[in-house]
């Protein structure tokens, strides 16, 4: 009886804990003073969001790991629902087992007991943080009951391994973010540039780019890296910056 007090007054502490600094990394960023609307104060600022939404990862993967193995799905589910509901642009949070590669806990109970083994967040947080980039949300978008007319989901992913007290990785945590939200960032910072910007993947991939601007001017536009901290996943990113004809 104690144990179970103890432990609830804990992740009661955990999770306010959490809520308060979720609201504080998904504040939005102050206007550039115009001095600094450039492409890389534009590319500072993407980063600085990014990094962002890994700390509020970080976060909920440490009150996880605190209270792991869970008493029950349930304990998760409370600290999962906390985080999402303080990251409206976070969209899922899923923690999957290692053992059999089902998810044993996430928000509002979505896809829980699905295998996601081939999923690319599961794949990565087997071994180590991550970022994956830009992808269909082929299990959500079924769980989400989206129609084809309403387009196809598009995520990217942050993901953290949860280790036993052994130090063996035994469960994964994943949190899918919204690409409308990567989306509006960008063009939102765009605007403050006053010139058209792309986003380029680390392959080379272009992932976001102005209507209407032809591939032959997207290769030979300056690129800028979207520099994220060393300690954070990084998606490589650069941006395209469509100066002059």
């Amino acid at each position: 009886m104690m144990a179970t007090t103890r432990r609830t007054a804990l992740l009661g502490a955990a999770l306010g804990a959490l809520a308060a600094e979720a609201q504080a990394q998904t504040a939005a960023l102050a206007p550039l003073p115009g001095s600094q609307r450039d492409p890389a104060g534009i590319a500072a600022r993407i980063a600085i969001l990014l990094d962002r939404q890994w700390d509020h990862q970080q976060w909920v993967a440490r009150s996880v790991q605190e209270f792991w193995p869970p008493q029950d799905a349930e304990e998760l589910r409370f600290i999962l629902d906390t985080a999402h509901d303080n990251a409206p642009h976070i969209i899922w949070i899923g923690v999957a087992t290692v053992a059999d590669g089902r998810v044993l806990a996430t928000t509002r109970r979505r896809l829980e007991g699905d295998d996601v083994t081939q999923r690319p967040w599961c794949t990565a947080g087997t071994r180590h943080d991550a970022a994956v980039d830009v992808h269909d949300a082929v299990l959500l978008q079924r769980a989400l009951n989206r129609s084809a007319a309403q387009g196809m989901l598009r995520l990217i992913d942050f993901v953290s391994p949860i280790r036993d007290r052994d130090g063996t990785i035994v469960a994964m945590i994943g949190s899918h973010i919204l690409w409308d939200w990567v989306v509006g960032v960008i063009r939102r910072e765009e605007a403050h540039v006053g010139v058209p910007i792309a986003l380029v993947s680390a392959r080379g991939e272009v992932l976001l780019a102005p209507e209407g601007i032809p591939a032959e001017r997207l290769g030979r536009s300056p690129r800028i890296p979207v520099p994220q901290r060393a300690d954070t996943p990084s998606f490589g990113w650069q941006l395209a910056v469509l100066t002059g004809a």
